[in-house]
């Protein structure tokens, strides 16, 4: 059975690629229209996804063009996307694999038309035909301004000369990320049921990520650019013609499903202060302490300021830089995490306790002057360490 699949696949491929060339078409009538895809529950599907559909029913041709496309299998593709060098391309499917793909995935589908008069649908197709050239359809991949949902409206402004006048919508109640916008709040809205991903996710985001932006920033998101386009102009008229949904999943498993790891970032790391407590204070009272749990934690918050580090100076990833939760992650823990567990370097390890009791003192008294977003789960962790440079404090004193 799967050798069918796959020759029928291979056949409508074929069958989209070979299509009657776009000078032909001419006389034809072209219908274009913008496809959202809903939210998944893999990270890189949290914020949904945006194609272009393509529909001539006179020669029976119904196409997708999609510019999320992207291969695990590139040489070094950890490396590249770690380093924001990521290379996306513009792929061409038929209709009826793109939804049958999403309605597998219990995502659905809505499509905008667009209102273009035939002569501005004839170049954005021309365009889109030309950008689908071999030598053509790679382009730099960048989460926050090019990628699945900008393109297309880059290449909707380039089809016409019309002035293209994208509106902000009426704000819905409960909206997590009401104006002013900013990409954390926008991140935040999308990943909201995914709480240990928004963990990471605020971990790797500076400063830059919580300025307020505009509504030609926020269509990152293909949610947000669908809203969008609903009250947009074209000149003076609609850019929307009509809206419809072609895979209805909405009562499905859509980007709402509760928590498969039974604990939060905050409910976790709260349960380590208490626990770390709960240590510190035996320590104090026996005078010794634990150097296991000093090696695991210096080490492990090192580990992360060392990945911090490492994207705010090498990564071209946006709004990473710059990104002062380095006040509380870098990478002194992990050089000094051997050194405070020895029984030498005594001054060294004092002065080391003293000034990491000092930095975290200031950080938690005055997060609220960063201007950056930090959480009551970042707190919690500054919290944690605080704690044990001011148990290493107190039993030298006490001694």
């Amino acid at each position: 059975m799967k050798k069918y699949l796959t020759l029928l696949l291979f056949i409508g491929l074929f069958s989209i690629t070979r299509a009657t060339p776009i000078s032909s078409l001419a006389h034809d009538s072209i219908r274009v229209s913008l496809l959202t895809c809903s939210p998944g529950d893999v990270i890189y599907t949290l914020f949904g996804h945006t194609a272009i559909r393509v529909s001539i029913p006179s020669r029976n041709y119904d196409a997708v063009y999609n510019y999320g496309i992207f291969n695990f299998n590139t040489p070094n593709f950890l490396g590249k996307f770690i380093l924001g060098n990521t290379d996306y391309q513009l792929g061409k499917t038929p209709l009826y694999y793109f939804l049958a793909e999403y309605d597998a995935d219990q995502r659905s589908v809505w499509e905008q038309e667009l209102n273009l008069n035939s002569s501005e649908k004839m170049e954005l197709v021309s365009l889109l035909e030309d950008n689908y050239e071999p030598h053509n359809r790679y382009y730099r991949y960048n989460f926050f301004y090019d990628n699945c949902a900008t393109r297309p409206i880059v290449k909707i402004q380039e089809a016409t000369t019309k002035n293209l006048i994208l509106r902000e919508p009426t704000p819905q109640k409960n909206d997590l990320a009401s104006a002013p916008y900013s990409f954390r709040s926008l991140v935040h809205k999308y990943s909201k049921n995914y709480p240990w991903s928004q963990f990471g996710m605020d971990l790797l985001l500076g400063s830059e990520a919580d300025k307020v932006i505009q509504v030609d920033q926020k269509i990152f998101a293909p949610l947000e650019l669908m809203e969008v386009m609903k009250v947009s102009t074209l000149g003076a008229e609609p850019l929307i013609k009509n809206t419809q949904i072609l895979v209805d999943n909405e009562g499905e498993k859509t980007n709402s499903q509760p928590l498969t790891f039974p604990f939060t970032p905050r409910t976790t790391f709260t349960f380590l202060i208490l626990l770390l407590a709960v240590c510190s204070f035996w320590e104090f009272k026996k005078r010794r302490s634990f150097w296991g749990i000093d090696l695991a934690l210096f080490s492990i918050y090192g580990l992360i300021g060392s990945i911090l580090l490492f994207m705010v100076c090498c990564s071209n990833h946006p709004a990473v830089s710059p990104n002062y939760l380095l006040l509380l992650f870098h990478p002194l823990h992990l050089i000094f995490a051997p050194i405070l567990i020895s029984k030498k370097w005594i001054r060294l390890k004092k002065g080391y306790h003293y000034a990491n009791f000092t930095v975290l003192a200031f950080f938690i008294a005055f997060y609220w002057l960063i201007p950056q977003y930090i959480s009551l789960t970042i707190l919690t962790l500054a919290g944690s360490l605080l704690i044990r440079s001011l148990t290493h404090i107190l039993i030298q004193a006490k001694k």
